[in-house]
């Protein structure tokens, strides 16, 4: 899963070389050496993070993957016309059957209640269900 790193973790994981840049361009006269220091880690973090799949919320984007995984007819299986949000949240649990509503929303870029509500309609009309306990288990796709 891709995670954002805020510039803040990424100074708290190197406070010395951030105050250290910090001091070098003070001495400096000028922000040179705080510039190249922040696009250093900018850089290493994008590095760390290179290849990773990045989160797309387009709707053609998710109506294409969505068509390409599970085809345009998988909704008359169970009665339902699916919306760009219930593609999506499917998506994300073929990807990742282990993801929590949180995780969802926060991808879907969506309220925790509205990932919580599109959980609960998935798993009553059946295209869902849950393996495992709360904490250790994982969503099922009922193709």
């Amino acid at each position: 899963m891709f995670e954002h790193l805020p510039v803040e973790n990424m100074v708290y994981a190197n406070q010395q070389a951030y105050y250290d840049a910090i001091t070098a361009s003070t001495n400096a006269g000028q922000s040179g050496p705080f510039i190249d220091f922040m696009l250093n880690e900018i850089y290493k973090t994008l590095k760390g993070h290179q290849g990773e799949e990045l989160p797309t919320n387009d709707a053609a984007s998710i109506d294409r993957q969505f068509g390409i995984m599970f085809g345009e007819e998988f909704g008359i299986k169970y009665g339902i016309k699916f919306g760009i949000n219930d593609k999506q949240l499917l998506l994300l649990i073929a990807g990742n059957p282990t993801i929590t509503a949180s995780d969802a929303a926060e991808r879907m870029g969506i309220s925790l209640r509205g990932a919580e509500k599109k959980f609960k309609k998935l798993r009553d009309v059946g295209v869902i269900s849950r393996q495992g306990s709360r904490k250790s288990g994982s969503w099922l796709i009922n193709k």
